[in-house]
């Protein structure tokens, strides 16, 4: 009996061949795994003889010594061997009521803030546990449910005792059963939308389906290879760009929002897969300009954009012409014949244009803290031609180094409307913007003054003169403290940042809260700390200043 076939790992077995119609076909090679195809190979090429290359065959069955069973699916025979794509432990028909799927990585992001509390030989207790996954979904083509489940196991060797926990993923039909082909579209969609929402390349691990006996059996069909980690497993939950908590209690609306969205088969997947790709860097923009330029001319169509149009140049001319003819037409003549010229030679609007009526229907607030600019936009479609046409772009040095931000800024604007597809909303992405260590957010060069604009950092305008006094400051030595008066802004005080700095040179080496109560001789009501804020000598400033540390005292 086999407990788990891992997906990574590499499997062969000497095998009798049987099928369910044509009979005995001797001794064979069975090997599968690493991601690769299923191979049955025939010791003798004789015993080949009813078969015919190409053609699709279902019910093979390879019998091992040990009293192992594999059935193979949809077989096609070429050159001496039988190339299947789906393969299943023991003896079973194409008809499955569950299917259970485990994926790489996931789980240390899925159990993040779980911990085992409790005395070792005693008792031992879960706090902080993950919620789970519990969703119903109706389609036109299905009915089914998704459920999360922990699965834990204990092991014992030598001196130590190892917990093992991992979560799974349970598919369960209401009006039917799965196939085989029905698993394999199953696991790729939902490792297409968490893979988007934690902007990490997930693979499968493992999978079993049950029978209609409910006895679980080990599959495997070739599938992604498991990407590379970068990190420690204590660090990969901050490096995942959704926290799940902003997903607790929201999964219905989530998968319901993307069963429903018209992008799940045509784009999401592809957005995907790009996150594996590890290859020459021309052809990662290539891969995300193409997603750009896709996603944009769905969208044209989605929101009923006209997609062609006579450029106006023409029109104009056009026009031109018309007023000389003689005798003058009337104006509904000229209607005609100008709709009949557009209907001949409209041109199809360019990338360039639905690219802007998409980011015109984006919050404002996203598109400018991802801040794609004119001259970005050009040079990126630039690299993406002359890569789809084998030539190599001329880039100066600056151009070489801002063009992978470029890259990433587009990944990044891709995600969030990712997000909006599946019914989350722009504040949901701004704090995953906050909250992350991902390349996406770290890598794009985001405007982080607007990011925290819109995270609600406090922005005050001071004169000109206290501007350029605080811009000479260095915060490391102390608090910067303002005052403000009844009904008016606040302003730097120079005297009372100067008695802090002496406080805290008079009191090195404290720790602890600073007693600003005591220091300044006011009520603790009329302190605020303003922790991240910018201060500004125009209402609006492109180039406000940070202070990390100030304090503003009020008057009561």
């Amino acid at each position: 009996m086999i407990d788990e076939i891992d997906f990574s790992k590499k499997y062969e077995y000497s095998v009798d061949i049987r099928h369910d119609k044509l009979g005995e076909f001797g001794k064979g090679s069975l090997s599968f795994g690493e991601n690769n195809r299923v191979r049955l190979g025939f010791k003798n090429h004789f015993q080949s003889n009813l078969l015919s290359d190409g053609k699709m065959y279902q019910g093979f069955k390879a019998f091992c010594d040990d009293g192992k069973c594999f059935t193979l699916f949809n077989c096609k025979y070429w050159g001496f061997h039988i190339y299947a794509e789906f393969i299943i432990t023991d003896e079973v028909t194409n008809s499955f009521k569950q299917i259970h799927i485990r994926y790489s990585d996931v789980s240390d992001w899925f159990f993040q803030w779980q911990q085992i509390e409790g005395t070792i030989g005693e008792a031992l207790t879960w706090k902080n546990k993950a919620k789970d996954i519990n969703v119903n979904i109706i389609t036109p083509q299905e009915q089914f449910s998704l459920t999360s489940a922990s699965v834990t196991s204990f092991s014992k060797s030598g001196e130590d005792q190892t917990i093992h926990e991992h979560v799974s993923f349970i598919f369960e039909r209401a009006n039917g059963k799965y196939t085989f082909d029905d698993t394999r579209t199953k696991a790729l969609e939902l490792s297409t939308l968490l893979s988007i929402l934690i902007a990490q390349p997930l693979s499968i691990v493992s999978m079993e389906v049950v029978t209609e006996d409910d006895k679980f059996h080990c599959a495997y069909f070739p599938s992604y290879k498991k990407s590379a980690r970068n990190s420690p497993s204590s660090e990969f939950s901050h490096i995942c760009f959704t926290p799940k908590a902003i997903l607790d209690d929201r999964w219905q609306s989530i998968f319901e929002s993307y069963y429903k969205s018209k992008l799940t088969k045509k784009l999401w997947p592809r957005l995907s897969g790009m996150q594996r790709y590890d290859g020459f860097w021309e052809f990662k923009i290539l891969g995300y300009v193409s997603l750009l330029d896709r996603f944009v001319s769905l969208h044209a169509k989605q929101t009923e954009l006209e997609t062609t149009k006579v450029p106006d140049e023409k029109k104009i001319k056009f026009n031109e012409i018309l007023n000389q003819i003689s005798p003058t037409l009337t104006t509904d003549q000229s209607k005609g014949i100008m709709d009949g010229v557009a209907s001949i030679f409209s041109e199809r609007i360019s990338f360039q244009e639905q690219y802007k009526h998409a980011v015109n229907g984006t919050d404002n607030d996203i598109v400018k803290i991802i801040e794609i600019s004119d001259e970005d936009f050009k040079l990126i479609k630039k690299v993406r031609d002359g890569a789809a046409h084998g030539t190599s772009p001329d880039l100066k040095d600056a151009d070489s180094e801002r063009i992978h931000a470029i890259v990433d800024k587009i990944a990044l604007l891709l995600t969030y409307w990712a997000f909006k597809d599946f019914g989350l909303t722009s504040q949901d992405f701004i704090k995953c913007l906050n909250f992350t260590h991902n390349h996406l957010r770290w890598g794009s060069m985001l405007n982080s003054v607007h990011l925290d604009r819109a995270s609600g950092a406090k922005f005050f305008t001071i004169s000109k003169e206290q501007f350029d006094k605080i811009s000479n400051i260095n915060p490391s030595i102390g608090p910067i403290i303002f005052t403000q008066e009844k009904l008016n802004g606040i302003e730097y005080s120079e005297e009372l940042s100067e008695k802090i700095k002496k406080w805290r040179l008079d009191n090195l080496g404290f720790s602890g809260q600073i007693p600003m109560d005591e220091i300044f001789n006011v009520n603790k009501e009329q302190i605020e700390y303003l922790g991240n804020a910018y201060y500004q000598y125009e209402e609006g400033s492109t180039k406000p200043l940070k202070i990390p540390f100030g304090y503003v005292i009020k008057e009561i």
